[in-house]
């Protein structure tokens, strides 16, 4: 099996990269709502509080970040399956809620 082939095999081409694009686009709707929650300045006040608020919301993006990048990682040291199952964690998920959202929408 040639480099290419292993590369674009069945699974990486019907599993992995449509599962790693809701990963990348609910990763960049998370930093986007991060970024503009410090640029209005909701999350960063003088006070001491705000750390403590905007410290969780940073740990969220680090493991969005990791599961994104992870799983990429592992697609390219060719451990597809493995790399899948780390784009499930977070792809899966997402996409039950939006089904779920989707059914309830419709009544």
């Amino acid at each position: 099996m040639t480099l290419f082939n292993a590369l674009w095999s069945v699974e990486v081409k019907f599993w992995f990269w449509p599962l790693w694009a809701v990963d990348v686009v609910v990763a960049s709707i998370a930093g986007y709502l991060f970024l503009s929650g410090v640029a209005d300045r909701t999350m960063g006040s003088p006070n001491m509080a705000s750390v403590f608020s905007m410290a969780p919301q940073f740990v969220i993006l680090c493991v969005l970040t990791t599961v994104v990048g992870g799983s990429l990682e592992l697609r390219a040291r060719a451990r597809t399956r493995q790399a899948i199952a780390v784009a499930s964690i977070l792809a899966i998920p997402t996409l039950f809620l939006l089904l779920f959202a989707s059914v309830t929408s419709c009544r």
